[in-house]
């Protein structure tokens, strides 16, 4: 009987080279043809997930500022708004933010505020990650041409600790004690001031108002650029604001404000700013 079988299957014709050739190359093509939309699905999915984190730490914030009646606005020594240090861990690179510029970059885990108010104190060790503050697709931190550092292509995360900065634009802009010079508006009162009047006058602009956004938007915006986004669509970056919602949006980002968003106040009361005289 087995070698009954055997002769029957001897007698079968085989595959030859080149039908085996036909075949793989179809299972290529189809390959090469697949691969773009399991590369955009996978992507997609990437996005969601971020958007998710950001809207997450967007509400921390503004529970934030319900209990405290202000924003976690951080400063460096001279009194300007550094906009990762709201948030995150030290980052594995934190020794060159020790290093740099006397230190004034640099603030560990513990004391970044809206850590603290997140996460438990034994969680914000020098070298424990918080993954909340981490963008699936974030590769590159773009704190490498605004400082002049070399640090290769290390994420934001791994950076200074964060994929998403604080939105500081509109700080800059527009706590600006009028007719002073630039060089002269940097004081610690003045954080004090932005602080208290960010969530006091923003409220009225809270669906369009950034309050987060990703780091290649926050490099674009500073330097009045479009760029490609985490989420590799040109010019689309993932948004927090205000009233709690997210979103990923294509923004013109040679701007400070756009249909749908805004990282600026619409009329900025600097009568109301001014220091105590």
């Amino acid at each position: 009987m087995m070698a009954e079988r055997s002769g029957q299957d001897a007698g079968r014709p085989a595959f030859t080279l080149v039908e085996l050739l036909v075949v793989v190359s179809i299972i290529a093509l189809l390959l090469s043809l697949l691969m773009p939309s399991l590369r955009q699905f996978r992507e997609h999915a990437r996005t969601v997930a971020c958007q998710s984190q950001i809207a997450g730490i967007g509400k921390c914030l503004i529970s934030y500022a319900l209990d405290l009646d202000s924003f976690p606005i951080t400063s460096d020594e001279t009194g300007m708004p550094v906009s990762w240090r709201y948030g995150g861990w030290s980052g594995s690179n934190g020794g060159l933010w020790k290093g740099f510029d006397g230190g004034s970059y640099y603030i560990p885990s513990a004391e970044r505020p809206v850590s603290a108010y997140m996460y438990r104190p034994s969680q914000l060790g020098e070298t424990e990650r918080l993954p909340m503050f981490r963008c699936p697709s974030d590769a590159h931190s773009r704190r490498v041409a605004p400082m002049g550092l070399d640090i290769g292509d290390m994420s934001a995360y791994e950076d200074i600790g964060t994929s998403y900065h604080l939105n500081w634009h509109w700080f800059e802009l527009q706590t600006r004690v009028p007719g002073i010079a630039q060089d002269d508006n940097r004081d610690i009162d003045r954080v004090r001031r932005g602080q208290r009047v960010w969530w006091k006058y923003m409220q009225r602009n809270a669906a369009r108002f950034v309050t987060l956004l990703e780091d290649p938007a926050d490099y674009a915006l500073a330097k009045h650029v479009r760029i490609e986004g985490n989420h590799r669509k040109f010019s689309k970056h993932n948004f927090a604001f205000l009233d709690g919602h997210a979103e990923y949006l294509y923004a013109d980002t040679r701007y400070l404000r756009g249909a749908d968003w805004t990282v600026v106040d619409e009329a900025p009361p600097y009568e109301e700013w001014l220091p105590d005289r």
